[in-house]
C-alpha cells in the first residue's frame, strides 16, 4: 500500500521534538497571522491606518498618553476639549493597560499597527488552547481557531479602528480556558488567573466585552455544573451550583480588584455621561434585526427597500456594518464536524451558550419583548 502525503506528513511531525510537535500550530497561526498583515507591517511608520476612528481619536490619545508618561506623570486631565474632561477615566486611553504602554516605546503609529497584529495572534492562540483544553486534536484546533482571529467580527473592529473592542475580546478566549481548567481540576489558582484576564480586558478600554465575557463564564459555568457531575465536581446539585456561584464571584472580584485604578474613575466619569441612564430603550438601541443573520452566512446581503416602509423594514433587515456578525458557511461547517467529538461536555456547555447567545443578540426584536 502506498503512503498518502497525511501519512507522509503525519510521519514528519512525530519525527520533530516534542516541543516542537506541541507548538507547531502557535507558529502556524503566527505565519498566517502575518501573511494576512503583511502590507500593514511593511507599510510607512507615516501611514497611518486609515479609519476615522483612529486618525481623529486613537492617534491623539495615544500621543497624548505617550507625552506624559514619557514625561513620568499619569494623564489624569485633558485641557484640550470642552473647558477640560478627565483623561484616564476614559477608558478607551487604555492609560493602565500595559501591552498599550508599547507606544511608550515606539512612535505611536507604528505601535497601533502592531498591537492590531499582535491581539490578533493571541485571540487565535487562546481559542486554539481552549479547544485543545476540551479535546480536539492539534490540526482541529487549528482550523477552529482560524474563524475567531480571522472572522467578521475581529476583522471588522481592526479594520474599521475599534481598537480598544479588539485589545478586549482578544483575551476572552483565554479566561474561558482558565475557567474550564478550573471546572475540570478544582484548582482555584485558575480562577484567580481567569479574574486576571477579565481585569486586564477592563484595563484595554472596553467594559461591555468585559461585562460579556463574565456573563459568558458565568453562563458557561452554570451549564457545566448543572450537566456534567464528573467536571464539576460530583455531589448534589446544591454543592454544585455552589461551587458555581463562588467561582464566578471569586473571578469577579480579581477582575475588579486588577482593574480597580480604572473602574473607580471611570465609574464617577460615567455618572456625569449622557449616557449613563439605564432605560432599556437605550441598552437595546442597536439589537440585531432579525434579517441580520442572514448576513451571518451572506455579509454584503441586503434587500430591495422599493415599495416597501423603509423605516419599518430597514428595522428588521437593515445591515449597518455595527451589526457586523458574519461568521461564513466554512465556520457552520466545523460546527457540524464538532457534532462527531464524543465525551466532550465543555462543547455541550459551549452550544447551549451559543443558542442563548442568539437570543439576547434580538434584544428588542425578541419576539414577545416590548420596544
Amino acid at each position: 500500500m502506498g503512503w498518502t502525503r497525511l501519512d507522509k506528513a503525519a510521519i514528519c511531525l512525530r519525527r520533530l521534538p516534542p516541543i516542537l510537535r506541541r507548538s507547531w500550530p502557535i507558529g502556524v497561526l503566527g505565519g498566517l497571522t502575518l501573511v494576512l498583515f503583511a502590507d500593514l507591517l511593511v507599510s510607512s511608520p507615516s501611514r497611518i491606518m486609515a479609519s476615522q476612528d483612529i486618525v481623529r481619536y486613537f492617534v491623539w490619545l495615544h500621543e497624548y498618553t505617550r507625552e506624559h508618561l514619557l514625561s513620568g506623570s499619569i494623564p489624569l486631565w485633558n485641557p484640550y476639549n470642552y473647558c477640560g474632561m478627565p483623561f484616564a477615566a476614559n477608558p478607551q486611553a487604555s492609560v493602565f493597560y500595559p501591552p498599550a504602554w508599547l507606544h511608550c516605546l515606539i512612535p505611536v503609529v507604528v505601535a497601533q499597527k502592531l498591537l492590531v497584529v499582535i491581539h490578533t495572534f493571541l485571540a487565535g492562540s487562546f481559542l486554539y488552547l481552549f479547544l485543545r483544553d476540551v479535546g480536539l486534536s492539534r490540526i482541529a484546533s487549528t482550523t477552529g481557531a482560524l474563524p475567531y482571529m480571522f472572522g467578521g467580527y475581529v476583522m471588522t473592529n481592526a479594520a474599521v479602528g475599534h481598537l480598544t473592542t479588539l485589545f478586549a475580546m482578544a483575551w476572552l478566549p483565554l479566561a474561558l480556558v482558565l475557567y474550564e481548567r478550573f471546572v475540570v481540576t478544582g484548582r482555584l489558582r485558575c480562577l484567580f488567573w481567569a479574574g486576571l484576564t477579565v481585569g486586564l480586558q477592563l484595563l484595554a478600554g472596553e467594559p461591555q466585552t468585559a461585562y460579556y465575557t463574565g456573563l459568558l463564564l458565568a453562563g458557561y459555568g452554570l451549564i457545566r455544573a448543572t450537566v456534567d457531575t464528573r467536571a464539576a465536581g460530583g455531589g448534589k446539585i446544591a454543592r454544585r451550583l455552589g461551587r458555581w456561584a463562588y467561582s464566578v464571584a471569586l473571578v469577579g472580584l480579581v477582575a475588579a480588584l486588577t482593574a480597580a485604578i480604572q473602574i473607580v474613575p471611570t465609574a464617577e466619569f460615567a455618572l456625569e455621561s449622557d449616557r449613563h441612564a439605564a432605560t432599556f430603550e437605550f441598552a437595546t438601541t442597536m439589537s440585531m434585526p432579525p434579517g441580520g443573520f442572514i448576513g451571518m452566512v451572506l455579509p454584503w446581503f441586503d434587500i430591495d427597500m422599493s415599495g416597501f416602509n423603509l423605516a419599518a423594514t430597514d428595522q428588521l433587515f437593515g445591515q449597518h456594518w455595527e451589526w457586523a456578525c458574519y461568521v461564513g458557511i466554512f465556520t457552520f461547517v466545523l460546527a457540524a464536524f464538532s457534532f462527531t467529538v464524543r465525551k466532550a461536555p465543555a462543547l455541550v456547555a459551549a452550544r447551549v451558550v451559543a443558542l442563548i447567545a442568539l437570543v439576547f443578540m434580538l434584544g428588542r426584536f425578541t419576539p414577545g419583548m416590548t420596544p
